[in-house]
Parts: structure tokens; sequence; C-alpha cells
């Protein structure tokens, strides 16, 4: 039986009927500090064909405690999570959702919230499979990702429950706190019960239920005017630009202040030490720098810094591409 776990923001990708052997981690790598950007998924359009998949082999190195990582493409690559050498031999293979793959697999779709699911796990160290899926010239998200969940988005990840049923989980929030409780084993989040908990899971939600619906609406409102018929573009471009001015710009600006008045209080969100919640927010943080500007706030300038040197994040790039 398949279980749909699904939550608000992100969704499914198919899975590789690819099979992908685990390569056992390398030594850990000692932990730095600072910043980065990211991108919103869009829903599958139906296409005529299927999307092709990328399946690749990785290791992962924990910037706690390391553990291997494996990763799917179809076009299956070796790569070895301490080095940038790869080497590839092209798999003409197509996903297939009978069966699902080994472990925990991650359907990962470039330029997108799914950065933050495979950061994650390099920080855990992590072994996992990764199935990258390639955005449309719409760039929107390929059919192939609805194999996986209805809902045609990224990030979504599988694994196997308890009983061995296949799991399938939809929703960056809903992805991180499952990893941390399956897998965590206390690492990557607040003591319950403290007030850097309370800060963990306030800021857990409110990544995605209050700062992404204004950066996806400044998207949507930019892109209107593209997409409208020639003779109406310049109405439509007034429209959106004063919506964009008048109201969503206000907007990201007062939870430009929260953000930093947190991190005036604490090194990061939850408290002095990094957590799974800095990863949550390293993608609205770096939508906005890309968008609008960090000019004026210090500290969210030294928090991309911070999060941008550390080395499972510069993996994740490696492996994934920039989320932004």
């Amino acid at each position: 039986g398949c279980h749909f776990v699904t939550m608000e923001e992100e969704i499914p990708v198919p899975e590789s009927s690819h099979e992908v052997a685990p390569v056992s981690a390398p030594a850990p790598v000692p932990t730095p500090a600072v910043d980065a950007p990211a991108e919103e998924e869009k829903n599958a359009q139906p296409t005529s064909t299927s999307e092709p998949v990328d399946t690749r082999a990785t290791t992962s190195t924990s910037d706690s405690n390391s553990n291997p990582s494996s990763i799917s493409q179809v076009e299956t690559t070796a790569v070895d999570a301490s080095s940038s050498s790869t080497s590839s031999a092209t798999a003409e293979t197509t996903p297939s959702s009978s069966s699902a793959p080994r472990g925990l697999t991650v359907h990962h779709l470039d330029h997108s919230r799914s950065h933050r699911v495979i950061w994650l796990l390099e920080e855990l160290g992590l072994e996992y499979n990764l199935v990258e899926h390639k955005r449309l010239p719409s760039m929107q998200a390929p059919e192939s990702l609805r194999a996986v969940h209805p809902l045609g988005k990224a990030p979504v990840i599988e694994d196997l429950g308890s009983n061995g049923e296949r799991l399938v989980i939809a929703e960056s929030g809903a992805i991180i706190e499952y990893i941390l409780d399956r897998y965590g084993k206390g690492r990557l989040r607040p003591a319950a019960g403290t007030q850097q908990r309370l800060d963990f899971t306030y800021y857990l939600h409110y990544a995605e239920g209050s700062v992404m619906p204004l950066l996806v609406m400044w998207l949507v409102m930019s892109k209107v005017p593209e997409r409208a018929p020639f003779f109406i573009r310049p109405v439509a471009r007034a429209i959106c630009e004063q919506i964009q001015n008048g109201y969503i710009r206000p907007q990201v600006m007062k939870h430009m202040e929260v953000c930093e008045a947190q991190l005036q209080k604490s090194t990061w969100f939850a408290g002095e030490e990094f957590s799974a919640v800095d990863i949550h927010m390293g993608f609205p943080i770096e939508a906005i720098a890309t968008r609008f500007s960090l000019e004026g706030s210090p500290k969210l300038q030294e928090f991309m810094q911070r999060i941008r040197a550390r080395p499972a994040y510069q993996r994740a790039v490696e492996k994934g591409g920039v989320a932004i």
C-alpha cells in the first residue's frame, strides 16, 4: 500500500526504476558558517511525453556525524561528496511508479525548495537516493512528478515505513519533521520545552505560512505582463507593478525587520546553535536577497554568509544545484 502525507507547500516526483547503490561516506568535515537564496516550485503541466529523470550515486559527508548518501539520476553519475570529480554513464531510463526505490529517496526539482531536503540530509550525513526532475521550458515542473504525488510538485520524499510499506511525504516542513523524528537522533532541533524549541516551531511554520506566499505572489505578478495579450500588456504591467510596490514590497520589508530582530537576539533563528529551521528559513531569505535586497539588514547578510559557508550547504549545491 502507498501512504500519502502532504501539508501546504511542496509536492512529489516520480520514482526511478533505476536502482542506485549506496556509496560509503568519507570522514566528517568540520562545519563553518555563511548564507544563500532559492525559488518556488510550479505545478506540473501534462505533457505528451514523459520527462526523463536523473539518477546519481552520491556520498554524503555529515557536518555533525557522517554517513553515506546515494543519489539517483537517469544519467547515472557516481559522485564523491568529498570531491568535485564525477564519472557518468548514460542510462536511458524512465522512472517507474510501480516499484519503490530502496531506502530514503528525495525527488528533486532544479531551482526549488527541495534544495532544503538535500541540505538537511547532508548535514545529518544520511544515506539517500536522489531522483532529479528537470523543469520544462515554461519553468513548470515536469509531468513525472505526478507519478510520485498527485500535486506534482517538489520536494517530495519516499521512504519505507516500519512494516515495509511505501511512504510518500510532501511539503518542506513535513519532510523536515519526518526526517528529524525518524533519523535525527536529537540533532538539529532544540530540546522540547525550551524557548529555542518554541522559536524552532514558529519559524518552521512562518517560512511557508507568512513569507513564501508574498514571494510567490511577487513572482506571479512579474510573469503576468509577459503572458498577457500584446495590446493589453502595458495595462497589465501597470496593475501588477502597483500591486508589487504598493502591497507586496512593504509586507516583505516588514518580514525582513522581524527576521533581522530575531537574529539580533541570537546567532541563529532558534538560538545559538544551528538547527534545521535555519535550513528552512534559508530559502525565503535567499529569495528576498535575489528579488529585493538585504541592504540595511546586516544580521540577515551575516546569516546568508554563514549558511553558504557550511560544507553541507555547498555539497547540496554540488549535487542538486542552487536553490534559486
